[in-house]
């Protein structure tokens, strides 16, 4: 399963990161720290699990999910 990281924190990043590297069935394939180039990511490459923050600047994650469902 193909996974992104959305969060502007990057020590939240690597903690999740962290934390995903125990599941072998879980690859993490980008992680970004603005919602819009993760958005631009989406609509470029096949991601099936996002791991959003909910408040980042530009671009929420609320604002992020919505438009990418």
């Amino acid at each position: 399963m193909k996974v992104i990281l959305v969060d502007d924190e990057p020590k939240a990043i690597s903690l999740l990161q962290s934390y995903l590297d125990h599941f072998s069935e879980l690859e993490v394939v980008a992680s970004f720290r603005n919602g819009l180039k993760a958005f631009e990511f989406i609509n470029q490459h096949e991601v099936d699990l996002v791991f959003l923050d909910i408040n980042m600047p530009d671009l929420s994650g609320i604002s992020l999910s919505r438009m990418v469902s």
